[in-house]
């Protein structure tokens, strides 16, 4: 009888505590929650509800509220073109966001990345960091490439896996579901009668990391400025396609040759 009043507690208890519905989660995510960011991102990764352009703009958001997961998760993001395009430079910075927090699998991703760069120097030195390891003891992953080093450039990378893990700090910043403080506020909002908005917002304007979206499906994710796209983002056409990806100035895309489409409002 004990057991069962504990088991109904403990529901109860769990009920209480976590959101119950993906909008509650929601609610919870624009009020600057990371926990509740990344259950969306998960969410939208897989399932019946699958939507990776959804997913990357949950990771992102948690990721700029300091998730060290979601760092990782844009990086394999944009390593696999999951959401967003294939960018490996784009990889490698929230690879290293990740790494500078401890992050091991995402350490091991640079060493990746840096052996198929050919940067073999900075491989050797992440997968030194990743594992704890000694330069010899990590002959066992680059035996051929460590016995060709000279006595200097073996010293070079120690001291270059020395100089990169001074920048490291060990924790975990994963918490309950308590809501961030930020400096600026998450919010939907109404641009217009067919545009709405959900991102960061100043003086009741896009400014910072968000999303539009209007009636006909066509989506912008990106940086804001003063309400216009600004910085780097991805406009999607009305078949969620990308139709461009990257820098804008003041709600333009910088291309030498624009292009002009019917229908894409922010293309």
């Amino acid at each position: 009888m004990k057991s069962i009043f504990f088991i109904c507690f403990v529901i109860v208890t769990l009920w209480k505590l976590y959101p119950q519905s993906i909008n509650e989660y929601k609610k919870l995510a624009l009020q600057g929650n990371k926990k509740a960011q990344i259950h969306l991102a998960q969410y939208f990764s897989s399932g019946e509800k699958k939507d990776l352009t959804e997913a990357y703009y949950w990771t992102k958001m948690a990721a700029l509220n300091g998730s060290t997961y979601a760092c990782r998760l844009l990086g394999i993001a944009h390593l696999n073109a999951k959401g967003t395009s294939f960018n490996p430079q784009a990889a490698k910075t929230w690879f290293l966001q990740a790494a500078k927090k401890g992050d091991q699998k995402s350490m091991n991703y640079l060493a990746v990345i840096h052996k198929h760069e050919k940067n073999i120097f900075h491989s050797i030195a992440w997968y030194m960091i990743a594992h704890d390891v000694t330069l010899d003891q990590a002959k066992r992953s680059y035996s051929e490439i460590i016995n060709e080093l000279s006595s200097e450039e073996k010293i070079s990378i120690i001291e270059l896996s020395k100089s990169l893990s001074s920048n490291i700090k060990k924790g975990n910043d994963e918490n309950t579901f308590e809501t961030t403080q930020r400096s600026k506020k998450i919010l939907t909002i109404h641009l217009n009668e067919s545009v709405s908005y959900t991102g960061e917002v100043y003086e009741n304007l896009p400014n910072g990391y968000g999303k539009k979206y209007s009636q006909n499906g066509i989506i912008y994710m990106g940086e804001f400025k003063d309400g216009m796209e600004h910085g780097y983002g991805t406009s999607f056409d009305v078949h969620g396609i990308i139709s461009y990806q990257g820098i804008w100035d003041m709600g333009n895309p910088t291309l030498k040759n624009k292009l002009n489409k019917r229908g894409v409002s922010n293309y």
